[in-house]
């Protein structure tokens, strides 16, 4: 499948790709700290006299905020072509890359985003010379706090 339009970000795709970075990290998150983090959870209570039928509270609150962000983050739409990325007809990939519709790359790091945002022009590998890159005495480089 050719990807459509540039590869690189446009400036008003960037928040839509810093939200999917995000639920990405925060699925991963979740994931990864569930048994040490709702099995401690639930260790604590039970020694610090919490009654029992209350120690599945925090693996089942766990469970459901993984859900939460999981179902957000699998029914994501492409900034680009606003179809949902990793949906396709009856196939579903959650762990994708790009979208499936219009294949454009779905993660980009920070330096890639801000020069987006910033108008520096950006080849893969490379980074933008400082001579390339605008003066701040000028107020054109003003950074976006995310």
């Amino acid at each position: 499948m050719e990807p459509v339009g540039s590869e690189e970000p446009r400036p008003s795709e960037v928040p839509a790709f810093q939200s999917i970075k995000r639920l990405r990290r925060w699925l991963w998150g979740l994931f990864l700290t569930y048994l040490p983090g709702a099995g401690g959870l639930a260790a604590l209570s039970l020694r610090h006299g919490v009654p029992r039928e209350y120690e599945m509270v925090a693996p089942i609150a766990w469970m459901i905020a993984m859900a939460i962000v999981g179902i957000r983050h699998g029914y994501f739409r492409c900034p680009r072509c606003g179809k949902r990325c990793f949906k396709r007809g009856w196939f579903h990939n959650a762990w994708a890359s790009r979208c499936l519709h219009c294949n454009v790359r779905l993660y980009w790091t920070d330096e890639e985003l801000m020069n987006a945002v910033e108008g520096v022009p950006f080849l893969a590998g490379d980074r933008p010379a400082a001579a390339e890159q605008p003066d701040a005495a000028d107020g054109a480089s003003h950074r976006p706090r995310w």
